[in-house]
């Protein structure tokens, strides 16, 4: 049981890795469009920023999935061996 809630603290804290990271990189986002001569640079910047944005956000959903389903199946398992030790 020690391992599993090793595992599960050690899923939780990647996902607030992850969370942390958005934010640090979502600060730098331009939400202004720019459409005058010359912004091609501001324009790369924020679709550079905005693919970024869209791997950290498939990674922390996935990883917040697995972490949702591993924490399920702990409390499960743990209810269960608590339900076998009572004798019901």
């Amino acid at each position: 049981m020690s391992l599993q809630l090793s595992i599960l603290v050690a899923l939780i804290t990647l996902v607030a890795i992850i969370a942390v990271s958005r934010w640090f990189v979502a600060r730098n986002e331009d939400d202004f469009l720019h459409t005058a001569p010359g912004a091609d640079q501001l324009v790369t910047k924020q679709a550079h920023i905005a693919r970024i944005l869209d791997r950290i956000d498939y990674a922390g959903a996935s990883l917040t999935i697995v972490t949702f389903v591993f924490a399920a199946f702990t409390v499960a398992r743990a209810l269960m061996a608590s339900l076998a030790n009572r004798g019901i």
